[in-house]
């Protein structure tokens, strides 16, 4: 009887249970070419977002092989991430910018964050994962 119990009080609440960890995947749209890299950083807060690496919880570049891009980012813990994108045309490893600062090459941020006059801040651009999640980008230029 107890057995029981103990069975039916783990599948009651089993229920409940949230992973600690999850699976970001990113798909990005609108390159203009397919030359190149894609570099993408993850962010577990504001501190280094948009754009320094050495900050960022997670970080690939990917050679381009088409018009669009899928990269999933396995285990990570759950909570709030930003994700900033660069398609670095002609691969050398930086977003090119003209003299007033403003990108030569494609960008893109996750959540509802627009680049008008700037990066947007974190907590505009983060995303919750709670679970598996999958975020669509559009490259800006």
């Amino acid at each position: 009887m107890i057995l029981l119990f103990l069975v039916a009080a783990v599948g009651w609440f089993g229920g409940f249970y949230q992973p600690e960890s999850s699976t970001l995947t990113v798909k990005i749209q609108g390159f203009r070419s397919a030359k190149g890299q894609v570099g993408i950083l993850v962010f577990p807060g504001k501190e280094g977002f948009p754009s320094d690496r050495h900050k960022a919880v997670r970080q690939v570049l990917v050679p381009l092989n088409g018009t669009s891009l899928v990269h999933s980012f396995s285990n990570l813990p759950n909570g709030n991430y930003a994700v900033t994108v660069m398609h670095d045309e002609n691969g050398n490893n930086e977003l090119d910018v003209n003299f007033l600062g403003i990108p030569k090459e494609g960008y893109a941020f996750s959540g509802s964050g627009a680049a008008l006059l700037g990066p947007p801040s974190f907590e505009k651009a983060a995303v919750r994962l709670e679970a598996n999640r999958t975020i669509d980008l559009k490259l800006s230029y």
